[in-house]
């Protein structure tokens, strides 16, 4: 991260540039990390096919997918896309809750807000701050509350319908990846019930046990791609702090509805979103890029 970059801007802008570069470090991660589950999906197809059809140029594609996968992840680390995007959303967040405490006239930095274990790793965030223009437009209690609050209650509902509609794609294809295995299982145990039938018998250039064994290889090549892809998206976790912060907040549109947005709740719901922020650097810091064998 070239923190230099930041020097001398206001709140507003650092807020803008930090989501701009996250947003560039995201779409790369993304795509890395995409590569790299084909590239594992591939391996085992390739594996699966030295194996049973005794394919011997299977075993250079194999090898040839491994320098495929170490030269993606050689790029990503080389580029910090991971790391860049993840530091950079954490500071265009915090960076987001010190315009809210600008605009209510509250002089605090967002940053303390943060756990103790995070605040030694984000010391950079809070000298940031405490080095930014933060002059800006004084807002009211209702301003606040339509650009904030309301705002990210609708951010935190749409999210979460977005991520659930992931899922639900994820668990649709593993149900129907999980289904077609059982059905190959029940008819190969059928087979091997019938004593006319060889299990060794060649069908075109394999037998029926091979295919058999490369049908359910080749599902469960759809398994890896699924658990190494969506598994790093950390889907569940997501969908759950989606919930969580949208219920905090039409708390407190609830609460607020016949009474004043207080310093006190605008500071307390500060508090909760920049602690939410750090849970969530904390489970994707471990998200870095790997080649699954």
């Amino acid at each position: 991260m070239d923190i230099k970059a930041f020097s001398g801007k206001s709140i507003s802008q650092i807020e803008e540039t930090a989501d701009s570069l996250s947003l560039q470090n995201q779409k790369k991660y993304i795509t890395c990390l995409k590569c790299l589950a084909l590239v594992g999906m591939a391996m085992v197809a390739a594996f699966l096919f030295y194996d049973e059809l005794e394919l011997s140029q299977m075993i250079f594609v194999y090898a040839a997918l491994m320098i495929a996968g170490a030269v993606i992840i050689r790029i990503s680390n080389k580029n910090k896309y991971h790391e860049n995007y993840i530091n950079y959303r954490l500071l265009a967040e915090v960076t987001r809750v010190q315009s809210v405490l600008d605009g209510a006239g509250i002089m605090k930095n967002a940053a303390e807000y943060f756990s103790y274990t995070m605040k030694n790793g984000t010391a950079w965030i809070r000298e940031l701050i405490t080095n930014a223009d933060h002059s800006c437009e004084k807002m009211t209690a209702d301003v606040l509350k339509e650009r904030w609050i309301k705002d990210q209650y609708d951010y935190h509902v749409n999210a979460e319908k977005k991520v659930s509609k992931q899922l639900r794609l994820n668990d649709r294809i593993s149900g129907i990846v999980k289904i077609a295995v059982i059905v190959i299982v029940v008819v190969a145990c059928v087979l091997e019930c019938i004593p006319d039938v060889d299990m060794r018998s060649i069908i075109g250039s394999i037998t029926i046990k091979g295919g058999v064994l490369i049908a359910v290889g080749l599902l469960s090549t759809i398994s890896f791609f699924l658990s190494s892809y969506y598994g790093k998206l950390n889907l569940e976790r997501k969908r759950s702090d989606h919930i969580e912060m949208a219920k905090l907040y039409r708390e407190v549109l609830d609460n607020t509805k016949d009474s004043p947005l207080t310093e006190a709740i605008i500071e307390n719901t500060a508090r909760e979103e920049i602690l939410e922020n750090g849970n969530w650097y904390s489970y994707m810091k471990e998200n870095r890029l790997t080649l699954d064998f």
